[in-house]
This record gives structure tokens, C-alpha cells and sequence, in this order.
């Protein structure tokens, strides 16, 4: 067998696997593994035997991966609960060691010759369009997430790639970045849950091809204040939803009864919750 030949053959390889992965990605899409959920909580701390049990009555679980052992998550599956481990996609937590030991100075997105800092000025954002910092993520991912035999994946701080919307170059990098990193992620976990949080406009443009679930934190009804903008935003991520059969949570803190009653309304799977304690306290009453 010629050279030309070996090539041909490698090329055709290459293509069916990416088919392949296209195929695997579209069929979950149709059958969404999120669409039976009716409840679901969100907690970041240790667990103990107590919480663990407790966990068992709700349908989804966003969690720190780093609390979770392996027979953590087995126990929460033969009970019939999706687990899925938090990521951070574009923010860089401070406390995060083992994702910054895998990281190069370079692999910080920087505007005009200066890192990126996080509003709170304690985190650097990441630059997702570096292949280094996605591979980095991709490691935190297995060590942290997938190799405890969790479902899947809750990618958070995603609206950093939303702010540069009006920065079109940084804007195009990023959302490239997002696509590619999402593909890595898919090829090596064909079945894998990938849950968004916020990010509402990345997710119109783009991610809604290839995400399973959009958690939208802090929701407020934008018909309480009769804010004419947000309404129309609320519309066209509506019929996006709609037409790619995307699950949607919602959460909100404010006391209002509008939020939750609008989202119930939609269909979607709300969680009321308190911005105190926020989702470092397991609530046994609920």
C-alpha cells in the first residue's frame, strides 16, 4: 500500500470519528438526559453521612467534585440522582492550586497588555481560546469530576465571554475557545451532562448547540419591573430553548413570588433559595 494511500485512509478515519462524536453529541441532544428533572439543589461544602442520604430526594446535584469520593457518587446514582461537578470555566479561583499549577503565565486573558481580574479583584480569568488552559481544565475535569463516575459537568463564570460581546475580536476568540474546549470534552466523554450557568447571550449564539441543561442564576422576571429590554432577551432565549430542547433551572434569592411563579409557568425547574449561606449550608427542610 502506497503513502497516498495511508493518508487517504487516515483522513477517512479522522473524519468518521468526528462524524461519529457530531452523532453521539445531536442524538443526546434529542433525547436530553435532563428532561425528567423536577428538582434540584446546589452545594459546595463537605458532606457527611446525613447530607449524603438527604441528597437522595432530589432528581440533580450541583456539587464541589472535590468533597465526593467515588462511593459518594456510585450511592447518589443507584438512588437515581444525576451528579454533575462544578467547573469554573473563565474564572480563576484564587484557591484552586492544582488548576494554577497546571497553568502558564499565557494562559491568562489579558486586554491591553494586563491580566484580566475577576469584579471581586480576587480571581484572574482564564483565556479559554489557549490550548494550555484547556487542557489544564480538561485534567481538573477527569481528576476532579469524571473519574469519581459523576454524569457530568456544571460550567460556571461563563458570562466573562457575555461582557466582550462589544469587543468583537476578544469576543470571536473567546467563544471559539468555548467551542473547541466543549468538543475536547465531548470526544473524550461522548455522554457526558454539560449544564451552563448564566451566560445567556454566548448561549444564543453558540452553546446552545452543544449543551444539555442552562442553570440561570439569580433570576428576576423581567416583567415585575416592566423592563421592555429584557423582556425581548427573554423572548428570544425562549424560543431558543424551545427549538433545541434545552433544560432550563432557574434559582432566585429575591422574595418576590413573580420569578418563581413565571418560571413554573415555562415548565422550567425553579429553586427558591436565600443569598445568605448562599449554597455552603445543606437545608435538611426543604
Amino acid at each position: 500500500m502506497n503513502k497516498k494511500n495511508i493518508l487517504l485512509i487516515a483522513i477517512f478515519i479522522i473524519v468518521l470519528c468526528i462524524f461519529s462524536c457530531i452523532y453521539t453529541s445531536l442524538h443526546s441532544r434529542i433525547s436530553n438526559p435532563l428532561k425528567e428533572i423536577s428538582s434540584y439543589r446546589i452545594y459546595y461544602r463537605k458532606i457527611d453521612e446525613n447530607i449524603l442520604e438527604d441528597m437522595t430526594r432530589f432528581d440533580l446535584l450541583i456539587v464541589e467534585g472535590s468533597f465526593f469520593e467515588k462511593k459518594d457518587v456510585d450511592y447518589l446514582k443507584t438512588n437515581e440522582t444525576k451528579i454533575v461537578g462544578y467547573l469554573s470555566l473563565m474564572e480563576v479561583g484564587f484557591w484552586d492550586d492544582i488548576l494554577i499549577n497546571k497553568m502558564k503565565d499565557s494562559n491568562y486573558l489579558t486586554i491591553k497588555g494586563e491580566k484580566v481580574l475577576s469584579k471581586s479583584g480576587k480571581n484572574y480569568i482564564g483565556d479559554i481560546s489557549n490550548e494550555n488552559y484547556q487542557n489544564a481544565l480538561l485534567e481538573v475535569l477527569e481528576e476532579r469530576i469524571m473519574c469519581k463516575n459523576m454524569d457530568g459537568v456544571f460550567l460556571d463564570t461563563i458570562d466573562w465571554i457575555d461582557y466582550y460581546e462589544s469587543d468583537l475580536e476578544t469576543y470571536k476568540k473567546l467563544k471559539k475557545g468555548y467551542t473547541d474546549f466543549v468538543y475536547k470534552v465531548k470526544e473524550k466523554y461522548p455522554s457526558i451532562v454539560i449544564i451552563q450557568n448564566r451566560g445567556l447571550r454566548t448561549y444564543k449564539d453558540y452553546s446552545s448547540d452543544f449543551i444539555d441543561g442552562i442553570l440561570w442564576e439569580n433570576f428576576s422576571s423581567p416583567y415585575i419591573n416592566n423592563d421592555l429590554s429584557k423582556i425581548e432577551d427573554l423572548k428570544d432565549f425562549i424560543e431558543t430553548i424551545n427549538e433545541k430542547k434545552t433544560k432550563v433551572l432557574t434559582i432566585s434569592f429575591d422574595k418576590e413570588s413573580e420569578s418563581k411563579d413565571f418560571s413554573i409557568k415555562m415548565g422550567w425547574t425553579h429553586l427558591q433559595s436565600q443569598l445568605e449561606n448562599r449554597y455552603s449550608k445543606w437545608d435538611f427542610s426543604k
